[in-house]
């Protein structure tokens, strides 16, 4: 009889970064728990129970002003079920039940029942800040996504080393994959009006949020098109999201939203994803990735565009010099400023003459030929990152913590103390 798991963490059918991450680690995890999911960003939808076979339930369910579900957490840790909990969200996020935890399992043991084993999975996309620890305290075991991450960790909390680890998130090659010529060809006409092989045309997959810094994609691109004048920009992100329409950003640049920047349309939302073969085509309509991010605890979308040999330019910080081997899978350009945008900490930023200049070398190799080694590189890379790889980091992992449990090898939760 398999074991429960009960998962804290966005939905495997919402269109988040965090969503995709779900999907794929669950699907590994299936094989040996029986899993409840305690889902962010799901409304109770039904679900092909062959592609998700577990249970999901909306994490508001209970209360639509507790977005993140804290309350429900709780009830769910404390009906003493479950073996094991995967919890996966912002440190910040999860800090004040994290917190919490070493009241809960008190609860638990005094009505005798099962106390769970926590693992933990956080990005860094900054710094790990002081005031936000209570998960990475509490947690028996944290999973940083990248090495970046887990040494800002461990510079926070050098008390983690003993139960952090790094899995990387993955690569889908069944979904991402380069197409043939007549293919890519239809593909651009359909979605771009674009006829011809020379139109150069740049991509940014990317939520459009403060950190995301599309904005700055585009002052760069503007920049870049008056030396490549036959080149557009596609920014597959809602024109309008929170705060920020990019619009005005198109306008104050005298750019075309319909010749210049392109974004996508029928009703695209953040939790309103084209479906994966489309989002398949449009990387194939295109000839190049960038993003001028402020900061990464991963990002999916790049590593997505290497699957079909694009090449990608990115800012050179947090993830992407492990990534992009730094420089030999891909352009990194230097980030010799800083900027404040969230309290997170300073953030590495790129000047915009070194961000064209690399957009300019990559645009020369690729017509050229030059960068067949970076993207070679890239590929052999993907490879060794596929989500099935990634799933059985996660199987190895939760089996090692399974032994352990079994054998009391797992450090006991002091009662009252928040570890």
């Amino acid at each position: 009889m398999k074991q429960k798991l009960l998962v804290w963490a966005d939905s495997p059918t919402a269109g988040t970064g965090f969503g995709t991450v779900s999907k794929y680690v669950l699907k590994a995890l299936a094989s040996i728990f029986d899993i409840d999911v305690l889902a962010i960003n799901y409304t109770g939808e039904f679900v092909d129970k062959e592609k998700l076979p577990y249970q999901l339930v909306p994490a508001k369910l209970n209360n639509p002003q507790d977005p993140y579900g804290n309350q429900m957490f709780v009830n769910s840790l404390l009906t003493g079920k479950y073996d094991f909990v995967w919890i996966m969200n912002d440190t910040f996020v999860v800090h004040k039940i994290g917190k919490e935890l070493s009241k809960v399992f008190d609860q638990l043991r005094e009505a005798k029942r099962k106390v769970p084993t926590v693992v933990y999975y956080f990005p860094v996309d900054c710094k790990v800040l002081a005031s936000a620890t209570g998960m990475l305290e509490s947690a028996d075991h944290v999973v940083a996504y990248c090495q970046f991450g887990k040494q800002e960790a461990l510079k926070a909390m050098p008390s983690l080393e003993n139960k952090l680890s790094v899995i990387t998130h993955g690569v889908d090659k069944s979904s991402f994959r380069k197409v043939n010529p007549a293919e890519r060809k239809a593909a651009r006409q359909q979605l771009f009006k674009v006829t011809d092989d020379d139109t150069f045309v740049w991509m940014n997959v990317n939520r459009n949020s403060g950190r995301k810094d599309i904005a700055r994609t585009i002052l760069a691109f503007s920049e870049f098109k008056k030396t490549v004048p036959n080149s557009r920009l596609y920014l597959h992100t809602a024109i309008k999201d929170t705060t920020i329409d990019l619009s005005v950003a198109v306008q104050d640049l005298n750019l075309s939203l319909r010749d210049d920047i392109i974004f996508p349309g029928n009703g695209y939302g953040a939790h309103r994803p084209f479906p994966i073969e489309v989002l398949n085509a449009f990387y194939n309509s295109c000839d190049a990735f960038i993003t001028t991010t402020l900061g990464e605890g991963w990002g999916l979308t790049h590593l997505d565009a290497a699957t079909i040999e694009m090449p990608i330019v990115a800012p050179d910080n947090t993830c992407f010099p492990e990534q992009l081997d730094n420089g030999n899978r891909g352009y990194l350009y230097p980030c010799k400023e800083k900027v404040w945008v969230d309290n997170s900490g300073y953030r590495p930023l790129g000047s915009l003459d070194d961000i064209v200049n690399t957009m300019n070398q990559c645009y020369e190799d690729t017509i050229s030929k030059r960068n067949l080694n970076k993207i070679s590189a890239a590929k052999q890379y993907i490879d060794t990152i596929t989500w099935d790889k990634i799933g059985l980091q996660w199987i190895e992992l939760f089996k090692k913590l399974q032994q352990e449990r079994s054998t009391g090898a797992v450090k006991p939760k002091l009662v009252g103390v928040s570890l």
